[in-house]
């Protein structure tokens, strides 16, 4: 019993004494986390799995920091964050928080410099993403966007962030708009919602918005007053979509003539989805 109580101790402290020197890990205090792991060390006959892995994670990140250090501050950040993503954290608590702290100091990095792209695929909400800070990871997006409208990779970003969070009436609008103010551009691997990739590849991006809505699976959307036409294709579109919202306009306001003027207009420029709207209009007429 007595071995057996031992023993139990020792486990016990070994497991808060690491724990500490993990959260110097944490802090970047390397020489003083090493040391707590050694005197774990000491404390063990054989070799102690956790403890070399703490020992080897620290010595690793040590050379990783004072290579920092000499690095430019333009090659810093993609520096971290490539040695921060190729290195094998283990599931273990102290291995987490400190991957953890690794990505709260890109991010402090990076807002200090004014940075949102790590590099050509990864941006600074993808990190927020990263310690499950959802909150900050769409403000990151919704202020990077409002200086670029036309950017669909942050919109789309945008749009999978409420999707999963179970916001999906709010992500079918950023897609409908995404794809109306720049249809030449859809980054399929934010695309959550499998309905609309479902329309962009049978009606293509540029009319999607509208069979969309025709079929109830986007809303219908106001359009900003300036939209940059990328070609005809995608002009063609954008006035079948306003004819779509002044025919429904002119329908709720009892304005039947203005309405029958724009169901006409909408089958002369594109009888396939004026088909689909005539197909909407006959059901309500059923269920009137």
């Amino acid at each position: 019993m007595d071995q057996d109580h031992s023993q139990l101790n020792l486990f016990s402290w070994q497991k808060e004494t690491l724990g500490k020197g993990y959260e110097k890990l944490a802090a970047f205090c390397f020489d003083e986390a090493e040391s707590v792991f050694l005197q774990v060390k000491k404390k063990h006959v054989s070799t102690d799995p956790e403890t070399e892995e703490a020992l080897f994670c620290t010595n690793y990140w040590k050379k990783v920091f004072d290579e920092l250090e000499s690095t430019s501050r333009v090659k810093a950040i993609p520096f971290l964050y490539k040695e921060t993503n190729r290195f094998n954290f283990s599931n273990t608590w102290g291995q987490q928080q400190f991957r953890s702290a690794l990505i709260r100091h890109l991010i402090s990095l990076m807002q200090q410099q004014n940075m949102f792209h790590v590099n050509d695929q990864v941006v600074l909400s993808d990190l927020f993403l990263q310690i499950g800070q959802t909150d900050k990871a769409e403000e990151a997006l919704t202020g990077q966007l409002s200086t670029n409208q036309q950017d669909n990779n942050l919109r789309f970003r945008l749009a999978q962030i409420h999707w999963l969070n179970g916001l999906k009436g709010e992500a079918r609008r950023y897609y409908a708009l995404g794809l109306l103010l720049n249809p030449a551009s859809v980054p399929r691997l934010f695309l959550e919602c499998d309905e609309t990739a479902d329309l962009i590849d049978k009606y293509g991006p540029e009319m999607a918005p509208a069979y969309g809505w025709v079929f109830g699976m986007l809303p219908l959307l106001r359009l900003p007053d300036e939209i940059s036409v990328s070609g005809d294709s995608h002009r063609k579109a954008l006035d079948c979509y306003r004819l779509l919202r002044k025919a429904e306009k002119a329908s709720k306001g009892g304005d039947m003539d203005e309405c029958v003027k724009y169901r006409k207009a909408m089958k002369e420029a594109s009888p396939e989805l004026y088909d689909e709207y005539f197909a909407l209009i006959s059901k309500r007429k059923l269920l009137w």
